[in-house]
């Protein structure tokens, strides 16, 4: 019962520090020194999601096993279905999307899935899956209803194949595409195409845990991690003035799906502090520790 309470009171912590996020680039935005913090921010921010991923694995296994109240309710705490049905949950993400998509602009795409088996079961944690095609479908939505104004809607197709090496999940839009210039900045925490929800002073804990994920510029950068955490990844291509493809690599061999995290060397220390450059802590282990081979 303490751990699901805990688990409880650390729900709006994503939204919370995106809270924290947006002050900061308000309040700095301009200042040269805000923009050399901007690389270890990201660095930072990148390694306490994706640890809190795996805590929030464990705690969840934790509740799971020892709190019987679970079992008669519908909380989801991060658990992995090795009889993952991935077009239900993708279809899951659509329905929700698309009521939030009604919600704002009283209309939205159809979303045509295409797949060769729609009882594909796969072994996957379906809440981060489900995160994933949400903020993804959510996105494109968006674009699509306000790139064809008053005309109709193209429908977002999703295709999800099964191959010997990765099941790939590709969605296609026609919301217009994003810029060059733009494209590497959407996994990063301070850029967002959408507007604050509201003004941080008007911002409660409550409706940080509310509000949907638009406007506070962590939707993307978190899919990711989430597609990383075992293994896979996220990529988006876009064609600026048509549309963007957004593909979601999975490991199709479970046994190599293995948890990701953060490595820690002396190296990355330097991510933490103003001149730092930038790495991706993703590279073998091998390749991160110094050649003194100090931790």
């Amino acid at each position: 019962m303490v751990m699901k309470t805990c688990l409880q009171r650390h729900a709006p912590v994503v939204p919370k520090i995106a809270e924290g996020v947006m002050m900061l680039k308000k309040r700095g935005s301009g200042h040269e020194s805000f923009d050399r913090m901007l690389k270890p921010v990201q660095y930072f921010l990148d390694r306490i999601y994706m640890s809190r991923v795996g805590m929030m694995i464990l705690s969840g296994a934790h509740v799971r096993n020892f709190d019987s109240s679970h079992a008669s309710t519908n909380e989801n705490y991060s658990s992995i279905d090795v009889k993952c049905n991935i077009v239900n949950v993708i279809k899951e993400a659509a329905d929700n999307a698309k009521f939030l998509c009604e919600q704002y602009y009283e209309t939205s795409p159809d979303v045509n899935i295409i797949t060769g088996s729609p009882d594909f079961q796969f072994p996957y944690i379906p809440s981060h899956l489900y995160h994933i095609m949400f903020e993804l479908l959510k996105n494109s939505m968006r674009a699509v209803v306000e790139q064809h104004q008053g005309g109709p809607l193209p429908a977002i197709k999703v295709i999800l194949t099964h191959g010997t090496e990765d099941l790939t999940i590709k969605l296609s839009d026609e919301g217009g595409g994003i810029s060059r210039s733009d494209i590497g900045q959407i996994f990063t925490y301070l850029y967002t195409t959408a507007e604050a929800p509201m003004e941080e002073e008007d911002l409660t804990s409550q409706d940080m845990k509310n509000a949907p994920l638009a406007g506070f510029g962590y939707g993307l950068p978190i899919s990711r991690l989430y597609a990383r955490y075992m293994g896979g990844e996220l990529k988006i291509v876009s064609m600026e003035g048509y549309g963007t493809d957004a593909f979601v690599y999975l490991l199709a061999s479970a046994d190599k799906a293995e948890e990701v995290l953060p490595e820690f060397t002396r190296r990355e220390m330097k991510q933490y502090t103003i001149t730092g450059s930038m790495s991706d802590w993703l590279l073998p282990p091998e390749k991160l520790v110094d050649k003194k081979g100090a931790d």
